[in-house]
């Protein structure tokens, strides 16, 4: 029997009070609302910044045991090959992430349109790829047709 999981690309949006939260629900309790009716979220604020520590730990906190999160990873890491502190910030990053062991499912790396499939572009993609932790499964979005037609 196929299983199929429902979740969304984030929980913390103004429209939704009202059509889906709780009125007198307070904001922070919205992540413990959502994982009550989805399986998992994808956390977007993660691309724009690195959260801290208390946070990543606040929101393994929030959600029930059967809850997975996949996490959009930084920008500074899918947006900039060339940067000499890029390992640096995949180091970073991961080492901030882990404290959400055990809820991760996957993790988005999101790249930009001007990211055209080109052999040195495709060289740089196997390269980071290869930086990545191993333990993770990773979810590709490239935003330019050229990779579908190379």
């Amino acid at each position: 029997m196929v299983k199929i999981v429902i979740g969304t690309a984030g929980w913390d949006y103004k429209d939704w009070v009202g059509p889906f939260y709780p009125k007198q629900l307070e904001r922070v309790h919205h992540l413990e609302y959502f994982s009550k009716y989805f399986d998992f979220v994808e956390i977007n604020s993660t691309f724009y910044n690195l959260p801290s520590i208390d946070m990543v730990r606040n929101w393994k906190l929030r959600v029930p045991a059967n809850f997975h999160f996949i996490i959009k990873v930084w920008q500074k890491i899918t947006h900039n090959f060339d940067d000499p502190d890029l390992d640096s910030y995949i180091v970073k990053f991961f080492s901030t992430i882990e404290h959400l062991n055990g809820k991760i499912k996957a993790f988005l790396l999101q790249f930009p349109p001007w990211f055209k499939y080109t052999e040195k572009h495709f060289e740089k993609l196997k390269s980071l790829l290869n930086e990545l932790p191993l333990e993770y499964k990773y979810i590709i979005e490239l935003r330019d047709n050229s990779w579908f037609n190379p």
